[in-house]
């Protein structure tokens, strides 16, 4: 994956690519080497999406209308303009990890949380709550590159379907070097694409 030795150490390696979608949208969730022990400097089991994920609760609400489900008006308000925004998600053992996420609920016209619940886009004018964000982020110094790498590559990729680009577009992290604790143009081959 970015994992600056990744694939360069002659063992055989494991990939484990899980397929997803929101709403219509794909994305992978790459898992490599599960179960093994790295590093700060490399290798080890690692986890990361390959591309942002939204999830818009309105087709939760349209699925429990379906099956007949009574939900209450202000919560239906909230599952109409709310959606949870995964950024980025990477892990590694023993290296860097990061998560990036938002909750947001807003309407340019029905207002955000505040007016949501109280059913008044007048209280949402007066104050509103339009979402919270989380980032956890854990980067060893030695892992800086390696984390910059992802972030690079996953933060090109828009979330919004209308905006998708060719995941060709993003090219995979160079192979590791030498100095790296690679042979030079190893891991290229064995490393998954990043993205797509």
């Amino acid at each position: 994956m970015f994992s600056p030795n990744a694939g360069a150490d002659g063992k055989t390696h494991f990939s484990a690519s899980i397929d997803l979608a929101t709403d219509g949208h794909p994305a992978s969730l790459l898992i490599d080497n599960p179960g093994e022990t790295g590093t700060v400097q490399g290798g080890g089991t690692s986890v990361c999406l390959t591309h942002p994920l939204k999830v818009k609760f309105e087709h939760l609400k349209d699925h429990l209308g379906t099956q007949g489900a009574t939900v209450p008006e202000s919560l239906s308000n909230v599952m109409e303009r709310a959606e949870l925004d995964c950024a980025a998600f990477y892990y590694r053992d023993s290296g860097p990890m990061l998560l990036s996420i938002a909750l947001k609920c807003s309407d340019e016209q029905k207002g955000g949380l505040i007016a949501a619940l109280t059913n008044s886009p007048e209280l949402g004018k007066l104050f509103d709550v339009e979402g919270v964000s989380l980032r956890v982020l854990k980067c060893p110094e030695a892992c800086q590159e390696e984390l910059e790498t992802y972030w690079k590559a996953v933060s090109a990729l828009p979330s919004s379907p209308s905006e998708e680009k060719d995941p060709k577009d993003v090219n995979a992290p160079p192979a590791p070097t030498a100095e790296e604790g690679g042979e030079q143009g190893a891991g290229a081959a064995d490393t998954p694409a990043a993205v797509g």
